[in-house]
């Protein structure tokens, strides 16, 4: 088991946002220690499973995945500038991994 896997199991889920962040700080310390890397301060951030968890163009539910705003703008202006069959069959297998039926009916 690796040093982050251990530092996740010892964080219960119902915790106040102060106990959090006096986590974190130990988490910070290891790591510094350990592998001498420093978590930039403003990179470090505390929120709730209910907002999603901003991955890879995905916004990651605890039930579902959407689309960021962002990816899907870039993916139908892509396909207005360019929609060859390779294109409009590559983001439609990109919306298969989530909660994108009305993108995938303004795509076909």
């Amino acid at each position: 088991m690796g040093f982050g896997e251990d530092l996740v199991e010892t964080v219960p889920y119902k915790i106040s946002a102060f106990r959090l962040f006096e986590y974190g700080q130990k988490c910070g310390g290891g790591f510094k220690d350990k592998l001498r890397l420093e978590l930039h301060p403003n990179k470090v951030f505390i929120k709730t499973l209910a907002s999603g968890v901003d991955f890879l163009g995905w916004v990651n539910f605890p039930d579902h995945r959407v689309l960021r705003t962002a990816t899907k703008r870039r993916m139908l202006a892509r396909i207005k500038t360019n929609p060859c069959s390779e294109v409009l069959n590559s983001y439609l297998g990109l919306t298969k991994h989530g909660n994108t039926f009305g993108i995938q009916r303004i795509i076909s």
